[in-house]
């Protein structure tokens, strides 16, 4: 097995000895090949959403999707949400039945696997046309890629991170709405390494390796939006 290189942190090399048959370098590669595939999926169904729909045939959509893309293994099963149920997290199961209405939020959490590294990548919709929805939804994006900025620049912690991240939201508006946030990613599978949540990683987070999740509700609409890809 190769063993990762370029991480700053002995804590982390050690902890993606056990995570990566990839080299720091490769493993970008891979990973970034593996989002590439998965942002295809989303956008494929984002071009397939319309209200009527239930989150349920959705998920066995996204399902196939992925299938048929090569991701025939998951980190995680497809999560697919609408209206209240946005406001869950990945803790959380959520309503049944949920339908998509006329004017609506959607997120969408891929956690695909292409050739054994995963590829996991979130987005949220606007359907329709409410002003609150579609701010949110843009919001998500935008702190999402505010955060990356602020990871490049300043070279912060992830608790740190996390502080400005939190930052942004609540100057948007809206509440955090996700503990612990951010993850490690890698080859497939990685249990038995480091769980916290990149929002309580005490050190810098090496590039290509952890994922970046935004997540927050709004402070008296029953919705909630949701942005996710890989710090890079």
């Amino acid at each position: 097995m190769h063993q990762p290189q370029d991480l700053e942190h002995p804590e982390t090399l050690n902890t993606l000895t056990a995570l990566t048959a990839y080299g720091h370098r490769q493993l970008i590669e891979a990973t970034l090949a593996a989002q590439a595939k998965t942002w295809a999926v989303l956008n494929q169904l984002v071009t397939e959403l319309q209200p009527g729909q239930r989150e349920a045939d959705v998920k066995a959509r996204a399902l196939s999707l992925l299938a048929e893309a090569g991701s025939t293994v998951n980190w995680h099963s497809p999560y697919v949400r609408f209206g209240p149920n946005t406001t869950c997290t990945f803790m959380d199961k959520g309503h049944h039945n949920v339908v998509l209405q006329e004017n609506d939020l959607a997120f969408f959490d891929l956690g695909s696997v292409f050739e054994g590294v995963e590829g996991d990548v979130g987005q949220t919709i606007a359907v329709g046309h409410h002003p609150v929805y579609a701010d949110m939804a843009r919001q998500s994006e935008a702190i999402f890629e505010a955060g990356v900025a602020y990871w490049k620049t300043e070279r912060p912690t992830g608790l740190a991170l996390y502080h400005h991240v939190n930052r942004l939201i609540e100057a948007a508006g809206y509440q955090p709405n996700l503990d612990p946030a951010g993850h490690l990613i890698g080859s497939f599978p990685h249990k038995g390494v480091y769980t916290d949540g990149l929002n309580h990683y005490p050190h810098y987070p090496e590039p290509g390796i952890w994922i970046l999740e935004i997540q927050f509700r709004h402070p008296t609409l029953d919705v909630g939006a949701f942005y996710e890809a890989v710090l890079i």
